[in-house]
């Protein structure tokens, strides 16, 4: 499961999440973190989607200053990581929020079947990754 929900108040309401970290800045209610926390976010993002669905692999993704957030949750693993293209959501550049956007859709669902073919070694191989064995 996975679901767009790029404002503070929609973090708060539909996915339940009582105290998100303050983002560096909103715009127009769209929150807009550094890299560090977009990964924090988007760990938080995935675990209230996998909680209030009850799915089997939850992702998360925020993206505001840097390369973005990324985690996918399972009940196995917490993987988090970032795209490989670094952007700025404060600048109007839309063909590098374009391909930021893209990379980060590409890299979670990349991350995705590796973790369906059971093939955590690739998924290790990766810049940038944060694995955690859950339970």
């Amino acid at each position: 499961c996975s679901l767009f929900i790029p404002t503070i108040e929609a973090v708060k309401k539909v996915l339940n999440v009582e105290n998100p970290p303050k983002p560096k800045k909103l715009i127009k209610g769209i929150k807009v973190y550094d890299e560090a926390g977009d990964k924090a976010m988007s760990k938080i993002m995935a675990n209230a989607v996998k909680e209030l669905s009850d799915c089997d692999i939850a992702i998360g993704t925020t993206a505001g200053i840097g390369r973005g957030g990324i985690s996918v949750i399972t009940d196995t693993y917490e993987i988090t990581t970032t795209t490989d293209v670094y952007a700025d959501l404060c600048e109007k550049d839309s063909e590098k929020l374009f391909q930021r956007s893209e990379n980060g859709i590409e890299k979670a669902l990349e991350i995705v079947l590796l973790l369906l073919n059971d093939d955590l070694d690739n998924i290790e191989s990766f810049e940038n990754i944060e694995i955690t064995a859950i339970g």
